[in-house]
């Protein structure tokens, strides 16, 4: 069974807060860099998450690429998705809302 919400960031300490803040309503998933993120997406394809918590900035896969490939399948395209980045660069909001 997969979890209800997928957290995806680079940064231990926010892995942890998420996590924490999240577990008493939610099952959270954790990865430390976007392919394991897509990874997770692909392997749990029949129970995808309700949502997916991505940073922009990671290794391997950055959080952009990860939310791209996410609408482009059909069991993933419509999970909400929140983007947490320190960029404030109109370009990327604007990015991570199509």
């Amino acid at each position: 069974m997969s979890a209800d919400i997928l957290a995806a960031d680079d940064d231990e300490s926010i892995r942890e807060m998420i996590q924490i803040s999240l577990s008493e309503e939610f099952d959270v998933e954790t990865a430390e860099d976007g392919e394991k993120a897509w990874n997770y997406l692909e392997e749990n394809s029949d129970s995808p998450p309700e949502a997916v918590v991505l940073d922009v900035m990671m290794p391997e896969i950055d959080g952009f690429s990860v939310l791209d490939r996410m609408r482009e399948q059909g069991k993933t395209q419509d999970i909400p998705v929140l983007m947490l980045t320190s960029r404030s660069r109109e370009e990327d909001i604007v990015r991570a809302h199509l």
